[in-house]
C-alpha cells in the first residue's frame, strides 16, 4: 500500500478530488498565515516609525558650562522652591508691618427687647418693651505697640536671612550642575578617546590580513587584532551609555523637556585658571551666606524674644469711633457719634518664664554657627590641599599621555614595518589610553576643585 501512495501536485484552480478536503484545509492555511506576516509587518512597520517619529520630534540642544550655569540658575525646581519661599517671606513681613491699620465697618443694627431689665440703680422693671436701630459706620483699632514693633523687626530680619538661605541653596545646586556637566564631558572624551582606538584597530586589522594572506604573519595575530577591535568597541558602547545616563540627570537638574536631547557642546577640555583671592579663613566667615543666614536668625530670634520683655514697657492703645443715624426704627433717626479711646498696659502672667525658650533657640542657633564654621574652615583646608594635589596629578598625567601617544605612534609605525609585533602595539594602544583617560579625570577633578574652592572662600554662584 505504501508503494501506491504518489505526489499529488494540484491545481489552484481546480483541486484534485483525491483528498480535495486536505488540499482546500492548506489553502485556507495558506491564505490565513498570509494575512497574519501582512498584520504583523504592519504592525512592526508602524512601530518603527512611530520610534523614528519619537527620536526626530526631539530638538538637539548644544550645552556648554556656561550654559549649564545660566539655565541651573534660572529653571532649577530648588532654585525656584526657594525664591519662593523667599517670595513668601517677603509677603509676611508685608504683611506684618499693617499691624497699625484699623478694621473700618459700615452697615446697620438693630436692638429690641421685651421683659424685664435692670436700671441703674439696680432694680429691675417688668414689662419692657424697648427697640432702636442705628446705621452709620465706624471703625476699631487696637495697637500693641511693643509686641508688633518687635514682630515686625523679626519679619523684616527672617526675609533677609530667607535671602541668603536661597543663595546657599544656589551654590550647592550649581556645583551638583558643575560636576553633573562634567562628567558628561568625561564620558564624550572617553567615547572619542574609544573611538579614535577602534579606528585605529580597523586599519591594523587590515594591515595584518593582508601578511596573512602573504603568508608573512600568523592567523593568531589576525584574530588578536580582532579580539582588541571587538573589546575597544565594547568599552566604546559602555561609555555611551554612561554618557546617555549623565545627560538625562543633567536634563533632571536643569528641567530641561524630555522633548530637548541635550549634546555637550565643549570637544575640548581644558584646564581653567578661575581667579579666587586669598582671604583668611575669618574673612570667608563673613562672606559665606550660611553665616549670614545664621546671624540674621539669631538677630531675628532675640527680636522676639522682645516681645516678651522690653515690648510689655509700652502699653496697648485701643480706640473705636462711629458715626451714623440712631433712633426708633425707620424713623425719627437722630445723627448720633461715639470716641471711645482706652491706654492699657498689659502684662500676661502666663508668660512668664517664655524668655527662656527664647534663650534656647538663642543658643541653639549659636551652636549651629559654631558647627556652620568649623565645616567651612574644613571645606577650606580640604579644597585648598585638593587643588594642590590635583594640580600635581595634572601635570604627571600630562606627560605619561604625551609619552605613551609618542610611543604609540613609534609602535604603529614598526608595526607596518614588521619589527613590531601585534601584543606590543596592543599593550601601547591600552598604555595610552589609561594615561589620556587619566589625564581627563585629572582636568575634570582640577576644575570641579576650583569651583568647590571659589564657594568655599565665600563666593557666590
Amino acid at each position: 500500500m505504501i508503494k501506491n501512495i504518489k505526489i499529488l501536485v494540484f491545481n489552484k484552480e481546480k483541486p484534485l478530488l483525491i483528498g480535495a478536503g486536505f488540499v482546500h484545509l492548506l489553502k485556507a492555511k495558506w491564505e490565513q498565515n498570509q494575512a497574519c506576516v501582512v498584520v504583523k509587518g504592519a504592525t512592526l512597520l508602524f512601530f518603527v516609525i512611530a520610534l523614528n517619529l519619537t527620536v526626530f520630534s526631539q530638538e538637539k540642544q548644544a550645552i556648554t558650562l556656561a550654559d549649564v550655569l545660566k539655565i541651573g540658575g534660572a529653571s532649577n525646581l530648588t532654585i525656584k522652591e526657594y525664591n519662593e519661599l523667599q517670595n513668601l517671606a517677603l509677603a509676611e513681613s508685608k504683611y506684618a508691618k499693617n499691624w497699625w491699620l484699623p478694621e473700618i465697618y459700615a452697615g446697620g443694627k438693630t436692638h429690641n427687647l421685651w421683659g424685664a431689665d435692670m436700671v441703674n440703680n439696680g432694680n429691675f422693671i417688668d414689662g419692657i418693651a424697648r427697640e432702636n436701630f442705628w446705621a452709620g459706620l465706624g471703625l476699631n483699632a487696637s495697637w500693641d505697640i511693643g509686641g508688633n514693633i518687635y514682630k515686625a523687626k523679626a519679619n523684616s530680619l527672617k526675609l533677609e536671612a530667607s535671602s541668603h538661605l536661597t543663595q546657599i541653596k544656589r551654590n550647592e545646586v550649581l556645583l551638583k550642575s558643575i560636576e553633573i556637566y562634567y562628567q558628561c564631558l568625561q564620558a564624550q572624551l572617553e567615547m572619542s578617546a574609544y573611538k579614535e582606538l577602534v579606528n585605529q584597530s580597523e586599519i591594523i586589522i587590515t594591515q595584518i590580513k593582508v601578511k596573512v594572506d602573504a603568508g608573512l604573519t600568523y592567523q593568531s595575530d589576525l584574530l588578536l587584532a580582532k579580539s582588541n577591535h571587538s573589546y575597544l568597541k565594547s568599552e566604546m558602547l559602555e561609555a555611551r551609555i554612561t554618557y546617555s545616563t549623565n545627560l538625562s540627570l543633567l536634563q533632571e537638574q536643569l528641567n530641561i523637556p524630555i522633548t530637548t536631547e541635550l549634546v555637550c557642546a565643549d570637544t575640548i577640555l581644558t584646564k581653567l585658571e578661575m581667579a579666587v583671592a586669598e582671604t583668611s579663613v575669618e574673612e570667608a566667615y563673613n562672606n559665606r551666606p550660611e553665616i549670614k543666614y545664621l546671624e540674621l536668625t539669631t538677630q531675628s530670634i532675640q527680636a522676639e524674644k522682645k516681645t516678651y520683655s522690653t515690648g510689655l514697657l509700652f502699653p496697648e492703645i485701643q480706640a473705636g469711633a462711629n458715626v451714623g443715624m440712631y433712633g426708633q426704627p425707620i424713623s425719627p433717626l437722630n445723627d448720633r457719634s461715639v470716641l471711645n479711646v482706652a491706654l492699657m498696659w498689659k502684662i500676661p502672667l502666663r508668660n512668664f518664664g517664655f524668655g527662656k525658650v527664647y534663650q534656647s533657640k538663642v543658643s541653639l542657633s549659636q551652636i549651629k554657627m559654631d558647627q556652620a564654621k568649623n565645616s567651612i574652615a574644613q571645606e577650606i583646608n580640604s579644597s585648598d590641599k585638593a587643588l594642590k594635589q590635583y594640580s600635581a596629578i595634572l601635570n604627571l598625567s600630562k606627560e605619561a599621555q604625551d609619552f605613551s601617544r609618542e610611543a604609540l605612534g613609534q609602535g604603529v609605525e614598526r608595526q607596518k614595518l614588521g619589527t613590531a609585533k601585534i601584543l606590543e602595539v596592543f599593550q601601547m594602544q591600552q598604555a595610552y589610553l589609561k594615561a589620556r583617560l587619566s589625564y581627563t579625570k585629572a582636568v575634570i577633578n582640577f576644575n570641579v576643585a576650583q569651583y568647590t574652592n571659589f564657594v568655599a572662600k565665600g563666593n557666590n554662584l
